[in-house]
């Protein structure tokens, strides 16, 4: 029975023995790699030590790599619930401080997809009404050609005497 270690990438335990045990002649190895697509390489000209030192940071990136693998699909599939989408919501809709906060939810890599396709709709309704803003007044300037200030004084105005 053979042992049950992985080889290293691109090496086979025992080369001369095929997967049920019995031995192999130069060309049915040759087949098994060239299946496999795994070529026997020649030995390493790294010490002992520089090979356990990249084996320990191969060893700790696949482990972070798993982690964050872990920590993404936790938040992917989080539920995100009825009191989490009222708090987004208020925070979207607060006057300068939702703009950012949206921002944020829609750029950040971290964040609940849910949540981040949400925030991204609602920065492209925010463009599109400042573009409607923006082309309603262009309208009026041009209608009465006058100054924007002019336009929005009068409305300042009604805003005021309403607040008295």
């Amino acid at each position: 029975m053979l042992p049950c270690s992985f080889p290293k990438p691109g090496r086979l335990l025992y080369p001369d023995i095929g997967p049920e045990g019995q031995a192999l002649p130069n060309t049915a190895l040759k087949e098994i790699l060239v299946k496999e697509k795994t070529t026997i390489s020649p030995p390493s000209r790294m010490s002992t030590k520089a090979r356990k030192k990249q084996a320990r940071k191969a060893a700790k990136r696949a482990r972070q790599k798993a982690k964050w693998d872990k920590t993404q699909q936790a938040i992917d599939m989080k539920v995100v619930f009825t009191s989490d989408w009222m708090v987004t919501i208020f925070l979207c809709v607060l006057p300068v401080i939702g703009l950012i906060i949206t921002a944020l939810y829609a750029f950040i890599p971290r964040t609940n997809p849910n949540r981040k396709y949400f925030a991204r709709a609602l920065l492209i309704w925010y463009f599109l009404i400042i573009l409607v803003i923006l082309a309603i007044l262009v309208g009026l300037y041009m209608i009465f050609d006058k100054s924007l200030i002019e336009l929005i004084k009068p409305i300042f105005q009604s805003i005021q005497s309403l607040l008295k």
